[in-house]
């Protein structure tokens, strides 16, 4: 298990759930383009263009050519590719933002680019954004990804594999890539942290920049640490969210945070009054879960997002512990952890559906980068040094032998260092952020690094897993007033408005005709005539049957009846979505201030339509509600 990679990739799972949902940086004609290295090259984009942005206008792309070692200038070179958002200001600040990602070994254009116009263009309002994808990852060149790893992944989600067992398969395949690397002529020792941050300093001096304003999560914020010891002329500000100090070697120390990101989600239903007294014995109901799973494993469907191959993937009781581990890194999907628990003893598996391709079919991870990284600067550690008498039992089991000095030990890394283990010492503005249920990087994490940091502000975020800022609109309000003015602390009051809503059972119900029955989420009552509603709120769901052999056709009848503003036939967005009881397809509408989610499936030449009319303001809590009532929709006829 590479235990950092996660970061930011999760962090749209609310809108898949519902299914939905110095000198300015001058554009890149502008930079540099001697033979020099290191130098600028401008080329097209080579990643999908997101919504809002333009090539050309808003968005440039390029490489930054740079030495493959930079002990040896003269030597061979590599290049990685380069995005910058433009900022909305057409006179932006002289110091952009760089933003880099985790892993190591994950893509930063992927992890951060669509965000950028549209989540949080927020950071796009006085300075430029740029993203470099550091080397050996995705979109550089060459990357360092697995084919082999896939393959592997593949193949065991479809068998009943002990953790071990999965871990020796796993082994062969990355040794088997790395050993095709070499194959291909690629220098493995060149992949490192020193390495890495060195990109950043070249970065600088390419685009002919003074300073910049760096960020870094998990991963990355080792990257943005060395970079603060190695070149600190070139950094105005850093930010480090979901921290790795580099004096503490996190991969030993894995098992006790899983541990406590366990402790917190129990803890935290059990504090909480509604999810208390709805699941009052819910860390007791999951580990006697796990252990029905490892002695009677289920299977659920997992669809390839790129190939659309189907999949029936095996869970046992070790893989539910992985699946929850990975799942606590993603905010958005926090609230859910609980009531899934049952959900999933009960049969319903419709959020291990969504999520699996994330966690068991990435193809954006170049695991090879990962082991360069990890083996050059984190395999100098023994277990005996640790103490797991805490870890419970089942956790222990699921994350299995550690596998990592295994592979290390067959890696040939080129050892850095020992002082890159030092902590770093710096009076440059850093701005530090931790997310309460964080399973990799706790709080505590964040508080070792900035002890040395005399010029930062440390931030722990309620309710928020890994990657902080993208944990909801105070953490980037936060971070936003930080790069306006890094000498002055922000302010933090959001903080106390932050906490953890969680989703709860629901009561049933039944469709007066007889036709369906579906979940009753709380906070909503039968408002009768098939309609149930927010009685807080005012927000509405309507529910309607009809004969029809075509959804779209059914969908675009049913809400051009209910309000005749909306042009059925034309949604903003539509898409299908694959739940336990079948495929649907869901549409979103506008309306003035209404917002309608409008899903819809055919069932026996019936066609069954959900209307949920609701706002921007409820528009998260509101689909959430609606994604419970499909769960548990079954029809009667």
């Amino acid at each position: 298990m590479n235990f950092l990679r996660r970061s930011v990739s999760l962090a749209v799972l609310v809108t898949l759930l519902v299914g939905v949902m110095g000198i300015a940086v001058q554009s890149p004609s502008a930079y540099a383009q001697d033979d020099d290295v290191p130098r600028f090259e401008s080329a097209p984009c080579m990643f999908e263009i997101p919504d809002g942005a333009v090539e050309g206008e808003n968005l440039e792309c390029g490489y930054l050519v740079v030495p493959a070692k930079h002990a040896e200038p003269t030597g061979p070179t590599i290049r990685l590719a380069v995005a910058i958002a433009k900022s909305t200001n057409p006179t932006p600040a002289a110091d952009p933002l760089v933003m880099e990602q985790g892993g190591p070994g994950g893509s930063s254009i992927d992890a951060f680019i669509e965000d950028l116009f549209d989540a949080q263009e927020v950071l796009r309002l006085d300075r430029d954004v740029i993203i470099l994808e550091q080397r050996g990852t995705l979109y550089s060149e060459p990357n360092l990804m697995c084919q082999e790893v896939l393959d592997l992944s593949v193949e065991a989600l479809q068998q009943d594999l002990g953790v071990n067992e999965e871990a020796a398969l796993a082994e062969a395949a990355i040794q088997a890539c790395r050993e095709r690397l070499i194959t291909e002529g690629v220098d493995l020792n060149a992949f490192d942290s020193v390495e890495n941050a060195a990109d950043i300093a070249d970065l600088v001096t390419a685009l002919q920049l003074t300073q910049i304003n760096l960020y870094g999560v998990s991963y990355g914020t080792m990257l943005a640490l060395h970079t603060l010891r190695d070149f600190p002329q070139v950094l105005r500000s850093v930010t480090i969210d979901s921290v790795v100090p580099l004096q503490t070697n996190f991969i030993p120390e894995v098992l006790q945070s899983a541990s406590r990101a366990f402790r917190v989600l129990f803890d935290s239903c059990a504090a909480d009054p509604e999810c208390g007294t709805a699941m009052p014995n819910l860390e007791a109901d999951f580990y006697a879960l796990v252990e029905e799973l490892n002695t009677t494993p289920i299977t659920f469907p997992v669809e390839d997002p790129d190939s659309g191959e189907m999949y029936e993937a095996v869970l046992n009781g070790d893989r539910l512990i992985a699946y929850y581990f990975q799942l606590l890194y993603a905010t958005s999907v926090l609230p859910y952890l609980p009531k899934t628990v049952y959900d999933i003893k009960a049969g319903n598996t419709s959020l291990l559906s969504l999520v699996s391709p994330f966690f068991d079919l990435d193809r954006t991870f170049a695991d090879a980068m990962y082991y360069s990284v990890i083996c050059a600067e984190d395999s100098d550690y023994t277990l005996d040094d640790y103490d797991f008498t805490d870890v419970p039992e089942a956790l222990k089991a699921a994350f299995g032998d550690d596998t990592i000095l295994t592979t290390c030990a067959s890696w040939n890394a080129e050892l850095l260092p020992n002082t890159v283990d030092d902590p770093v010492v710096s009076d440059v503005p850093v701005m530090v952020m931790s997310g309460e249920f964080d399973p990799i990087t706790p709080p505590s994490f964040a508080a070792q690094a900035a002890e040395t940091l005399s010029n930062s502000y440390n931030f722990v975020y309620p309710g928020v897993g890994h990657g902080a800022l993208f944990g909801g609109d105070c953490p980037l309000s936060m971070f936003v007033d930080f790069l306006g003015d890094p000498a002055t602390a922000p302010d933090a009051t959001c903080i106390d408005n932050m906490s953890i809503e969680f989703l709860l059972p629901s009561s049933a119900y039944v469709d007066p005709e007889g036709q369906f029955t579906a979940a009753l989420p709380a906070g909503w009552e039968d408002g009768g005539d098939r309609t149930l509603v927010n009685t807080e709120t005012g927000s509405m769901m309507i529910f309607d049957v009809l004969e029809a052999e075509d959804v779209t056709e059914g969908i675009g009848t049913v809400i051009s009846a209910y309000d005749p503003s909306v042009d059925g036939a034309n949604p903003v967005n539509s898409q299908d979505i694959d739940l336990v009881n079948g495929t649907w397809k869901l549409t979103f509408y506008l309306s003035g201030s209404n917002y309608y989610i409008v899903v819809g499936t055919v069932h026996n030449g019936k066609a069954y339509v959900v209307i949920l009319q609701t706002s921007e303001s409820q528009f998260e809590d509101d689909a959430n509600s609606l994604q419970a009532v499909l769960d548990a929709m079954e029809f009667t006829e």
